[in-house]
């Protein structure tokens, strides 16, 4: 090989090994660059991520506080804020729904009116904190006696109780009224301003039939009322209807 040859073949090996280092070096920044570019798109989205999952967390959190909130909303609504049966409101509602099914089904249908005897007088003795305690008093009771069966009990009144059902017996509801007189007596409260009792007691009128007016649904629970008093002016603490 001449001399100009083998110079030719030494600068095509050189020119050779100058562009492998310039290849692998911008090779190496290649890769470089591409790990630096991947490194950031993942700490962004690990960041991206991350608020997302605060924003879902943050909704969810407000999701089922709202949720709480109206659900508290419908049962202050639907309750008495006192005694936490159900309100007036709510209870005729519902009790007009029975009343119509009955007569349609000609199902039996009954009604117990709870009045508390000597009310007023027992607040204007202890004290109308102490009258709260006892409507309270009462209301616990009526959910004791009657947590095995299907009822709604509502405050009817100031210091009266209306319960309705379709599904007891009269037998069935006259051992109940046994039960909330007996459950009174345990209770012991004292009434220095009752005029036959000693203790706190109720009149319970009960309305207990197949009802055939269809417009009539306030008057059966009248019916109640009137053997209530008519339990008034007999004894305090027994049975009527």
């Amino acid at each position: 090989i001449s001399v100009k040859e083998y110079l030719a073949l030494l600068l095509i090996v050189f020119c050779g090994f100058v562009s492998i280092i310039i290849s692998n070096a911008y090779l190496a920044e290649f890769h470089r660059s591409v790990i630096e570019t991947s490194a950031q798109f993942i700490f962004f989205s690990t960041i991206i991520r991350y608020h997302i999952d605060e924003l879902k967390k943050k909704n969810f959190i407000q999701h089922y506080e709202l949720t709480k909130l109206n659900s508290e909303l419908e049962f202050y609504s639907y309750h008495d804020p006192l005694t936490g049966v159900l309100n007036r409101r709510r209870f005729e509602k519902i009790y007009e729904s029975d009343y119509e099914k009955s007569v349609v089904y000609q199902i039996h249908l009954c009604v117990l009116l709870i009045d508390i005897d000597y009310f007023k007088e027992f607040n204007d003795t202890y004290g109308h904190i102490q009258g709260d305690k006892v409507l309270i008093s009462i209301a616990n009771l009526l959910e004791e006696v009657f947590i095995h069966d299907s009822v709604y009990i509502c405050r009817y009144g100031g210091h009266e109780f209306l319960i309705s059902t379709r599904d007891l017996p009269k037998i069935k509801m006259e051992a109940r009224i046994e039960e909330i007189n007996a459950g009174l007596r345990c209770l012991k409260i004292d009434n220095e301003a009752s005029k036959s009792e000693e203790k706190l007691s109720v009149s319970i009128g009960m309305n207990y039939a197949v009802p055939i007016d269809e417009f009539g649904n306030w008057k059966f629970v009248d019916d109640a009322d009137k053997h209530l008093y008519v339990e008034k002016a007999a004894r305090k603490d027994k049975i009527s209807g």
